[in-house]
Parts: structure tokens; sequence; C-alpha cells
């Protein structure tokens, strides 16, 4: 699974992030007899954190509601990928998951769905060729634009590397560019 990979985010549980189609989604890979109780997640500077009538989980901030679809959870058995049920637990501020039909302490793919969007783009050809979470919560993407329109590269010429940091929730946005980024034939950009 290409995106990023973050080893033992909790004790016997991988962390991973990555982008399918329009959405940005996060999976925890479960070991076998990794306990899921350990996972809690928490959302400093919502306003109400609460799971609606679907199972999803709703994250009111300043700028909007985020959506974390119902989470879906799938355990190997006897070779064949199955669903296994769950659903979310609010405790104490923070968010943990439900597993309630986990066959043994068998590895499991938790794999809940951010419903997010937001637009990064000028007035031409805009193309992100990265995009990583630091530390602070903040989203940073990184790419090359002909646009002169793009927010960090305004009154340039066009054909230029950018490099975008949007503060967490999007409360501020904080960029780079970065002139001159020329394509050589035969040769890969590094």
């Amino acid at each position: 699974m290409r995106g990023v990979h973050v080893a033992g985010a909790y004790p016997g549980i991988d962390l991973v992030f990555y982008g399918n189609g329009s959405q940005i989604e996060y999976d925890f890979l479960v070991n076998a007899g990794a306990d899921t109780r350990s996972i809690s997640l928490s959302f400093p500077g919502a306003k109400n954190v609460k799971v609606n009538a679907s199972g999803d989980l709703e994250i009111a901030t300043a700028d909007g509601v985020l959506r974390q679809h119902k989470p879906r959870v799938f355990q190997m058995i006897a070779g064949q990928q199955q669903e296994v049920a769950a659903s979310y637990r609010l405790a104490d501020g923070h968010v943990g998951l439900k597993i309630a039909g986990r066959r043994g302490n068998g590895a499991l793919r938790i794999d809940p769905v951010l419903s997010y969007a937001s637009f990064i783009g000028g007035t031409k050809d805009d193309v992100g060729e990265g995009m990583a979470v630091d530390g602070t919560g903040a989203f940073i993407i990184s790419g090359k634009t002909n646009s002169t329109g793009l927010p960090c590269c305004r009154g340039g010429s066009g054909n230029q590397g950018f490099h975008q940091r949007h503060g967490r929730f999007h409360n501020k946005v904080q960029c780079k560019r970065y002139v001159g980024v020329f394509d050589i034939p035969g040769r890969e950009r590094q």
C-alpha cells in the first residue's frame, strides 16, 4: 500500500495514510494479538464530537463539520477477507473503537474514511506530487504548477514548484514558492 506508514502508532498497531480517489484515508493495521482498545483519537480545537444515527463520527470545527464514516473492519478468516462489526465509542473526550465480531486475536485492518474537501489550485494546470501531515496536524502539499494565480505563486511565470502548508483545520495557509523549476528532457526531476 502506497502512502505514509507509521509503525507502532499504538502497541502492535501501525497507521497508514493514503489517498483513495477524492478521499483521504487512513487505516489501522492491527497485528495478531494487539488490543484495539489502545486506539484513542482526540480532536483538539473541535467544538463538538459525536456519533450520528448512521454510526459516522462528526467533528464540528470553526470551519465546518468533518465526517469520518462508520469504520469498516476486515479480518482474514480461512484465507478470505471478511468484514467484522465495529463502531465508534466516545469516552472522556476521546474516540475509540468497539470491535464486536473479531474472531480470536487475528490481525485486522480498520478502515475509517474521512470525508474532507478542499481546493488547492490556480488558473491552469496544477499537480500535487506529495502530501504529508506534520506533528502539529498541519497538512502539507508539494507539487508543480503552471498557474500564476496559485496563492503562493502570484506573479510568477508559470512552470514553478510549490510547497503549501495549511494549519490544522485550515486556519492559516503558509506558502513557499520555488521559481524556475524546469523540465529537462530525458531526466527525472529529484
